[in-house]
């Protein structure tokens, strides 16, 4: 999912604006696409030393509660610990840019590149 995600965010851009919109409009694209990985992380988080359940019946020989198990568990572990993991970014503004080069240079990952719009 953060692959998809990182691959979209790299595409989005002034295009995601319809025509005759402000500028200022583009959270309302850039918002659902830059959360969209947060269903995913909560589902992950909820294996995290969680347990199955079955709506089981007396007498049907169905367990009601089993735990996750422990490989399925430290694979969640390791995706949630990828989401956070920090990268070194370039925003792609000359360095002449203003305080925005200073403030992109470091992010999570899950977070694209961009750029101010100065002229390169």
């Amino acid at each position: 999912m953060l692959d998809v995600r990182a691959a979209a965010l790299a595409r989005f851009g002034a295009n995601a604006i319809k025509p005759g919109r402000p500028p200022a409009t583009i959270e309302e694209a850039l918002v659902p696409l830059y959360l969209s990985h947060r269903y995913q992380v909560e589902a992950a988080v909820k294996l995290v030393g969680g347990q199955g359940y079955t709506y089981a019946l007396r007498g049907d020989g169905q367990t009601a509660i089993t735990p996750v198990p422990p490989a399925e568990q430290r694979r969640a572990v390791a995706a949630l610990l990828d989401t956070t993991r920090l990268r070194r970014r370039r925003c792609g503004c000359p360095s002449r840019c203003s305080s925005c080069c200073r403030r992109a240079r470091w992010g999570f990952r899950p977070r694209a590149n961009f750029s101010c719009g100065a002229p390169g």
